[in-house]
């Protein structure tokens, strides 16, 4: 590393499991009170997204 950046800095191995990173869709089904349901759809339409998308966001904040 030439990078003036990089000069002091340091390097260190891990030991990573990456099964986790299995981005693989499922579906999924699952129940809710409706006007969570509607509440839901409102915030992804508002935020130009599918409701699966609102959700995996949501999940990952």
């Amino acid at each position: 590393m030439d990078s003036e950046a990089a000069q002091g800095g340091w390097v260190m191995p891990a030991d990573i499991d990456p099964s986790f990173l299995n981005a693989k869709a499922v579906r999924v089904n699952l129940s809710i009170p409706e006007y969570l349901l509607v509440r839901i759809d409102k915030k992804a339409q508002a935020n130009g997204m599918s409701r699966s998308a609102y959700m995996v966001q949501a999940a990952l904040a």
